[in-house]
């Protein structure tokens, strides 16, 4: 009988996500708020497959709405997941959603997503993504103290590949 209640649950919410009115890959978590919290227990817990799930499901959940905070916050929490396991993944997925929402990111946004994408192991792409937000917001002074501050972070590594992508840039 429990199965056939998760298998319900499961078919109510891919109705729902057709509808754009509601998602969810969990079968107790229906809403974006829920599936950020289901989400966020997956990060503590150490699966990152699975709180990337709940995190799309937020996103499918939310539908157009970009404006939203929780749009923000649950792309950036999955881009930071992704970054663990795999950075261009990471990558890939904050471009498409620069690309489908440009106006619901700014610079901090950026750097919040390069950092993750450093951490995940990738210092190239992070520093493209800063590069790229130099260029989307020339006016951001933030952007320049991102970037010394990954420079700060390559110089403490000590890492020689990371040493010589920030030399080719000119930053060192």
């Amino acid at each position: 009988m429990k199965r056939l209640s998760i298998l319900t649950h499961l078919s109510l919410a891919a109705v729902l996500v057709t509808a754009a009115s509601c998602g969810g890959s969990g079968a107790e978590a229906s809403t974006p708020t829920e599936h950020l919290q289901a989400a966020m227990e997956q990060v503590k817990a150490g699966d990152s497959a699975a709180a990337v799930e709940h995190f799309d499901a937020a996103l499918a959940a939310l539908g157009d709405d970009t404006a939203s905070p929780l749009y923000k916050q649950a792309l950036l929490a999955k881009v930071d997941a992704l970054a663990k396991d795999d950075p261009s993944s990471a990558s890939v997925a904050f471009v498409e959603a620069l690309e489908a929402a440009p106006e619901a990111f700014n610079a901090t946004d950026y750097g919040k997503a390069a950092n993750s994408i450093a951490d995940g192991g990738s210092f190239q792409t992070a520093l493209d993504m800063l590069e790229a937000a130099k260029k989307q917001f020339p006016e951001a002074n933030d952007v320049d103290g991102m970037v010394v501050a990954m420079k700060a972070r390559a110089e403490a590594e000590g890492d020689p590949a990371e040493l010589e992508l920030l030399r080719s840039l000119g930053y060192l």
